[in-house]
């Protein structure tokens, strides 16, 4: 069923018409709501309430964690935290990347909690940060199925311009030899905390844009958007990737690298921005591949 207004766009009306952090929390849940109908009617999911809420610093946040992602923290028993801060600058300036990246979270939280609740196999992942992926899968294609496409974009180019901005703020390494011990090791720090942020969010920005090309791909049928929900539930449900989402993220960085082969070491932007962060993670000791363990330590 087709949304007549992009879900961005009422994530907007939320932070604009509210009065305090609070207050945009209770209205976006009620937005967060509206989307969570159309999720858990599309995959046949029990739905599973969880409390958003507003602290001022992280050490208030309670419960075991589940996930914590740049600008939330999700708990096991279903409370998912903001900063006050972070609100209040996007109720400031509503047309800028926190806004979409706020609102994100707060759909990829809701669908996480419900993820894990739903299924033993979700509660047993090594990585508890691996929801992630099966959560965005679910909600960018809940998008596509809704035909709000706009949304996904909207979200994609915020990560993309999110990252572009920490990638570059990482371009003082290259003085670092020329500083005494404290303040390499403070410059260090500093640079691996907004390299593993960078890492998170590129998780998040190759799975949708991937999400994007796909659509693109399949809109020469009659019906692309029930399509993509035909291949999601597929996999997940009839494939075994539920138990096995870092699988799905390698498959995703194949098919970058797939084209990136193809068009002679080029590629659509978010490969050349996973080249970088790569670059990067090993000149500070990250040797790994972007992946859910980053989740954790962001």
């Amino acid at each position: 069923m087709k949304n007549s207004r992009p879900y961005f766009h009422r994530f907007m009306v939320d932070f604009i018409n509210g009065s305090s952090p609070t207050e945009v929390l209770k209205l976006a849940s009620n937005t967060v709501d509206d989307f969570v109908k159309e999720l858990i009617s599309i995959f046949e999911l029990k739905d599973y309430k969880v409390k958003f809420m507003a602290i001022d610093d992280w050490d208030h946040a309670e419960g075991d964690k589940l996930v914590i992602l740049p600008y939330s923290e999700i708990s096991e028993d279903g409370r998912i935290y903001f900063l006050s801060a972070d609100i209040l600058e996007a109720m400031d300036n509503p047309d800028l990347e926190k806004l979409k990246l706020l609102s994100w979270e707060m759909i990829l939280g809701r669908t996480s909690y419900i993820l894990y609740e739903n299924f033993e196999e979700v509660r047993k992942f090594e990585f508890k940060g691996d929801v992630i992926i099966l959560a965005n899968l679910l909600a960018s294609s809940t998008l596509i199925r809704i035909e709000d496409i706009r949304t996904l974009l909207a979200v994609l180019d915020a990560k993309l311009k999110t990252i572009r901005l920490e990638l570059e703020s990482l371009e003082d390494l290259e003085g670092m030899e020329v500083l005494n011990f404290t303040e390499r090791e403070l410059l260090f720090n500093d640079a691996r905390a907004k390299v593993i942020r960078a890492s998170v969010q590129f998780i998040d920005a190759a799975i949708l844009s991937w999400m994007a090309m796909q659509s693109l791909s399949l809109a020469p049928l009659l019906h692309p958007e029930e399509e993509i929900i035909r291949i999601v539930k597929k996999s997940l449900f009839e494939d075994g990737l539920l138990e096995k989402p870092g699988e799905i993220f390698q498959a995703v960085l194949g098919f970058y690298d797939l084209l990136k082969a193809m068009n002679r070491g080029k590629g659509p932007e978010i490969v050349e921005i996973g080249d970088k962060i790569m670059m990067y993670r090993q000149k500070l000791g990250l040797d790994y591949y972007p992946s859910t363990q980053d989740i954790m330590v962001g």
